[in-house]
């Protein structure tokens, strides 16, 4: 891998030929020196594709070996008027604590996080030395960015495109809003901006959750939790104590990932978001396969009141399997065996109990229980929601009480529907089809540390055939070789809809209804309270002509609305015979509006002429960052050039990146030449993965401790020679 160090005359001299000629020369190499020089020495109109991701605005200090000299005259002798100069931004970090915990009684709200940072301008002509992302003034950091890429303009094809990775940065209490002050500098300098990409992370918001929130338990859903006020709202953790929720914002409609567990459970996310595996690893939902065993633990106990009881749980456990509210009456009725008489007994002491009365009733094998009272009505009104047996479930009420109550609960309801298994130690129990008592019940073992599955079945009764739900309790596992894990992934499949992304703080992992452990958001984290948190960033996609190479094919996803061209077409409005007959119902002729209709045939006639193709990936892509073990600390996820790449270059193009950082950009060059698509986290269609890739690649880090790592990373695919032998000459060749 050849490089070379702009500041070396003698190899100036030496390679002057070949700077100016051929592109051949700067290929599949990391060039070792400033972005700003070396592009001047590239051939013109040489690039197929520039993807490059600047420092971001005042976040970051890149060393002393960054420093480079804009604008002033080439030919001065610079006489350097130093400055030391702090720049401020808001604290990003809240596990250092908070910006008032930094700062102490100063009472600033900003980290200081580039103290007396010398920089300079020259006094004779004007120019200032400093890095690139740190300049006194973001007017200056936009100024050099458009010179910058002034000459990646000029080295890109015409038929070229040049994709920006940019942030935002706080100062002051102002978002500067710099992706899109360099985006229309950018335009004023002549670029096409073709499209301004959003990646963003996340749980489903159907998915049950175990909360708590002004001080009260509750077992709910993650799009009932956004409600809730997020000043007092907490999710329990993996060591029994309760975590603060940070940050709980709605994402739009995304394609998710459903996991079902071995215990019953499933679990709806984005691909991103993250789980702790049974031996420790951290993975993302779409790089979990069937066998991985999810890591899970106990949810955190409560002191309970005085009403919690034993006793007061069992009669409400019975309620749950056996029991049903009289209307007009302030009475329960429970339908028991005339063999359960010690049932019978524990209503009435019940009733009395509570200043209330207990009747029985039996006919056959049959024993009905009436107990009335106005207290012992109450008591199970107050633990129990629903009427009948499809909608019965435990209050919120109900989670509030000691594990010693819930495991009345559990017995009582056993105890009416179930059945146990001596053999094998294990409680069975059939119940009618009850989605909100499943997942009460898996919450009630989570708290008491037992192991609960269940199936849903159709069985037969009465003539007719009815859904309902199968279950087994153990208290603990038979320990048998053979016997699976109950959060064992048994099946994943691909859906779409709304998700919620969850942030708290502490060790960033919570758990969910049934135990199962969960990580996170996955952005940077921050501690501010007066405003929300930032969650994506730009990805612009410039061209320099308005011909230019582009290949949707190649990037193109599965449809949503099914697997067959019929259910693809009904999804637009097609009908059985793929044809469509919508019409407009407003005037857009004289609006000279698109036509909404005509739109949807075109589509339609599309899809029959391509019915294989796919869709279009759209401007919102869900990607979350990925975390890289050596120094640098902003590097970006290899999916962020992926498409760009795939889209955009020639299956034998040159692709550039002048702010080289890591080679990320190289890295993903050589993932698609080698094929090697599972190292990817989104999806790759079978059109790119039939394509025969013979990409190029050039890159250009100013940063000598950079090149060493993006080198150490190409190093699996291409053979390196000493780097030691090149360094005085400041060449790493390959």
């Amino acid at each position: 891998m050849n490089s070379y160090n702009d500041e070396n005359e003698d190899l100036k001299n030496e390679i002057a030929d070949e700077r100016m000629g051929a592109i051949d020369g700067w290929l599949n190499k990391i060039h070792c020196g400033d972005a700003y020089k070396l592009l001047k020495q590239m051939p013109s109109e040489s690039v197929d594709c520039v993807i490059t991701s600047p420092p971001y605005y005042g976040l970051r200090d890149y060393g002393d070996e960054t420093i480079t000299i804009y604008g002033g005259d080439p030919n001065c002798e610079h006489e350097w008027s130093e400055k030391r100069m702090t720049l401020v931004h808001e604290n990003r970090n809240f596990l250092k604590g908070t910006q008032e915990e930094v700062h102490g009684k100063r009472g600033t709200t900003y980290i200081r996080k580039f103290d007396d940072r010398a920089c300079g301008f020259c006094v004779k002509c004007g120019a200032w030395r400093g890095q690139l992302g740190i300049e006194p003034d973001w007017r200056m950091y936009v100024e050099h960015l458009v010179e910058l890429f002034r000459e990646v303009k000029r080295v890109l094809k015409k038929t070229g495109s040049f994709w920006l990775n940019i942030g935002d940065t706080y100062s002051d209490k102002h978002l500067l809003g710099i992706p899109w002050r360099v985006a229309f500098a950018l335009i004023d300098n002549g670029w096409i901006l073709r499209n301004a990409v959003i990646w963003y992370k996340c749980l489903g918001g159907d998915v049950p959750i175990y909360a708590k929130s002004q001080g009260k338990v509750l077992r709910t859903t993650v799009r009932e939790l956004a409600r809730l006020p997020l000043d007092d709202l907490w999710l329990p953790g993996i060591d029994g104590r309760w975590r603060k929720v940070v940050r709980i914002e709605k994402q739009p409609e995304s394609e998710l990932i459903t996991l079902h567990l071995r215990n019953g459970t499933k679990i709806e996310v984005t691909p991103e978001h993250r789980f702790v595996l049974s031996d420790g690893r951290l993975t993302e939902a779409r790089n979990l396969k069937k066998g991985d065993c999810l890591m899970h633990s106990n949810l955190p106990s409560e002191a309970g009141t005085p009403l919690g009881t034993y006793e007061n749980g069992w009669v409400v456990g019975l309620f749950l399997a056996e029991g049903n509210f009289l209307k007009d009456r302030e009475a329960v009725v429970f339908s028991l065996n005339s063999a359960e008489s010690d049932f019978s007994e524990r209503l009435r002491k019940f009733a009395f109990r509570y200043a209330g009365s207990c009747r029985e009733y039996n006919r056959g094998n049959c024993k009905t229980v009436l107990v009335s009272g106005k207290v012992p009505v109450a008591i199970i009104r107050h633990y129990v929601s629903g009427e009948q047996a499809r909608n019965k479930h435990l209050s919120r009420d109900a989670f509030n009480e000691s594990n010693e109550f819930l495991r009345g609960v559990l017995d009582g309801w056993l105890s009416g529907d179930g059945w146990y298994d001596g053999k094998n130690r294990r409680w069975r129990i059939r119940f009618t089809a009850n989605r909100e008592l499943e997942y009460d019940m898996k919450a009630v073992c989570a708290r008491l540390g037992l192991h609960m599955r269940s199936s849903w079945r159709r069985a037969r009764g009465f003539g007719k055939e009815y859904p309902c739900i199968d279950a087994e309790i153990r208290e603990t596992t038979r320990g048998h070789f053979n016997q699976k894990d109950d959060h064992e992934i048994v099946r994943i499949e691909k859906t779409k809809g709304i998700s919620y992304d969850i942030e708290v703080d502490g060790d960033h992992l919570f758990l969910l209804y049934d135990g199962t452990v969960t990580h996170n958001s996955s952005h940077m984290p921050e501690s501010v309270k007066d405003r929300l948190t930032k969650t994506y960033e730009y990805l612009f996609h410039f061209v320099k002509s308005k011909k230019y190479y582009y290949n949707l094919d190649n990037i193109r996803e599965p449809y949503k609305a099914g697997d067959s061209i019929e259910e693809i077409l009904k999804y637009w409005g097609a009908d059985k015979h793929g044809e469509y007959h919508g019409k407009a119902v407003k005037d857009y002729e004289s609006a000279r509006a698109q036509n909404a209709a005509e739109v949807k045939r075109r589509i339609i006639e599309n899809l029959k002429k391509n019915p294989n193709r796919g869709k279009n990936p759209g401007d919102l892509w869900s990607i979350s960052p990925k975390p890289f073990k050596e120094t640098h600390f902003a590097t970006f996820p290899p999916e962020i050039p992926l498409r760009p790449i795939l889209a955009s270059c020639p299956p034998d193009g040159v692709v550039l990146d002048p702010l080289a950082g890591s080679g990320t950009v190289a890295y993903v060059c050589e993932l698609i030449n080698r094929g090697k698509w599972d190292e990817f986290r989104i999806h790759v269609n079978e059109i790119a993965k039939r394509t025969e890739w013979n990409l190029k690649w050039i890159m250009i880090e100013i940063n000598p401790e950079y090149c060493k790592i993006a080198e150490k990373r190409l190093e699996p695919f291409i053979k390196q020679k000493d780097l030691e032998s090149f360094s005085k000459l400041g060449v790493y060749d390959q």
